[in-house]
């Protein structure tokens, strides 16, 4: 994916050379508000929340960080999308409406070599953090909240 344009993330893009190692991404959901949480689970990449969105700095390279959004319990969510914007490069990750049981896995951002390549996770199961993190091989404790 060039500089330049907005796309659609359907199963997975990778970001040309500028995009994926100059500057930040910003990573944000379009649903807001009380009760409806975006999570990152970080592996050796700087992940900053910054109100209800996270930055990511490219600079130092980006290793592995699976995105995730949270509610309660029984939660039903419309249909929503997450945005990852790097200047004038956008990516827009689609939701489909369902009922979120808690941490529910959403979309993978992976340095390879020098490229970020972002994964649509479309994992319908949602759950406890502990387990979802292990399931993508995270560790529970190296999740960042943003919103809070």
């Amino acid at each position: 994916m060039t500089g330049g344009t907005t796309t659609q993330l359907d199963g997975a893009i990778t970001l040309d050379r500028l995009a994926s190692g100059y500057g930040a991404l910003t990573i944000s959901w379009s649903l807001t508000g009380e009760g409806r949480d975006l999570l990152a689970l970080v592996d050796g990449s700087t992940v900053d929340p910054r109100g209800d969105e996270f930055v990511i700095d490219l600079l130092p390279g980006l290793d592995r960080v699976l995105i995730c959004t949270g509610t309660a319990r029984g939660v039903e969510l419309p249909e929503s999308s997450i945005i990852v914007a790097n200047g004038s490069t956008r990516v827009e990750c689609r939701l489909p409406a369902g009922t979120s049981y808690g941490v529910w896995p959403r979309l993978s951002l992976v340095g390879v070599d020098e490229f970020v390549v972002l994964l649509d996770e479309h994992d319908p199961s949602s759950g406890d953090l502990g387990p979802v993190a292990a399931a993508y091989g995270h560790d529970a404790a190296t999740f960042v909240r943003a919103g809070r």
